[in-house]
């Protein structure tokens, strides 16, 4: 598969990735890319991204039951995964099932504000946020 290419099997989605797009949507957040391959170099996806303002959504599930990103392995692969995003020039918002039922309202509003941020520094296409 190619960079910048949506996955062509079957798309699954977590139960935390839906609730996502769904206050996603209820509060005005474009629509964002689902599972987004963003580097040759490894097979890394990020569970939603907004490619115009190149921000990644990455959303953590099990954190409270040993899920996988919270074990040895799984934790080294998800930080190897973050570094590479940021050198190749993302930013990488990370939230806990716990945050995002608890504060959707916040979550979305940190996420406007990293697009403000991202159109000030110059990094976006959208119009909507300059």
């Amino acid at each position: 598969m190619k960079t910048g290419k949506r996955s062509k099997a079957k798309e699954t989605s977590s139960k935390l990735e839906r609730e996502f797009d769904a206050y996603a949507r209820s509060l005005d957040l474009p629509e964002a890319v689902r599972q987004y391959r963003f580097s040759e170099r490894r097979r890394f996806k990020f569970d939603r991204c907004y490619l115009d303002e190149k921000v990644a959504i990455e959303l953590d599930g099990g954190v409270y039951s040993g899920g996988g990103h919270v074990r040895g392995k799984g934790y080294e692969s998800n930080r190897e995964k973050d570094n590479l995003a940021i050198e190749l020039g993302w930013v990488v918002l990370h939230y806990t099932s716990k945050q995002l039922r608890g504060n959707p309202v916040g979550v979305v509003e940190q996420i406007k504000r990293v697009f403000l941020m991202r159109a000030r520094m110059g990094v976006l296409r959208r119009k909507q946020w300059q």
